[in-house]
């Protein structure tokens, strides 16, 4: 797993985060992730690490360049596309980069946070369940 540490000194951490109930807070979407990054014309891309201000890009080719402003279509898991605009920063060549959102309506918003939550909510029940499988089988 690739993790993009730091950013624009103006972007801070998620503003709301899904709680696992027993204290734990999961605020991000591993993925992967459907998308697309729209120019000239769209070109497929794969999102992991979806929170409510950010995203990382897989990308292995070096067409992007830090600050960089782009236009992104995101599918969330059962959930709808949700268009964004973002911009590009901490580029690591051959992995990525990490697309900042940029003025992200309130309605893009809950949906993104709708889908962590859900997101989250599933793999506490898939652990919890592991958990409940190892304690019978003892």
């Amino acid at each position: 797993m690739i993790y993009f540490h730091g950013g624009p000194a103006t972007k801070g951490e998620p503003h709301s985060r899904a709680s696992a109930g027993d204290g734990r807070e999961l605020s991000v979407l591993l993925g992967p992730l459907d998308g697309y990054r729209h120019g000239v014309i769209p070109v497929p891309v794969r999102i992991y690490n979806l929170t409510l201000d950010r995203c990382l890009i897989e990308s292995h080719e070096p067409e992007q360049h830090n600050g960089q402003r782009m236009q992104l279509e995101i599918a969330l898991p059962e959930e709808n596309w949700i268009c964004v605009d973002a911009e590009v920063s901490n580029i690591r060549e051959g992995y990525g980069y990490v697309a900042y959102f940029v003025n992200v309506p309130p309605d893009t918003q809950r949906l993104i946070e709708r889908a962590i939550r859900a997101y989250s909510q599933k793999l506490i029940h898939t652990r919890d369940e592991i958990e409940r499988d190892e304690i019978v089988t003892r």
